[in-house]
């Protein structure tokens, strides 16, 4: 089953929300960002779908992403170099 992958990053001053790699919207905070991100990743649930919420924050190592899985178990942070 495929699932949705929502991604909130931090790029220019502003928190942005991606599904599946498409900009879907852009809010002035991370709270809304992500409050806009489960929303979205709940009503794809309600309809059966499957989803992953990534929440990106820059590090000194890169970006640090912390995974929430909508079974509510939030999983370790990966790590990726930018």
């Amino acid at each position: 089953m495929p699932v949705e992958r929502y991604t909130v990053s931090l790029r220019d001053g502003l928190w942005e929300v991606w599904l599946d790699g498409r900009l879907i919207a852009g809010q002035p905070s991370e709270v809304g960002a992500v409050g806009l991100a489960e929303a979205l990743s709940d009503a794809a649930a309600i309809r059966g779908e499957h989803s992953r919420l990534l929440v990106g924050a820059a590090s000194d190592n890169g970006m640090a992403w912390a995974r929430r899985l909508r079974s509510g178990q939030e999983a370790p942070p990966e790590r990726a170099q930018v």
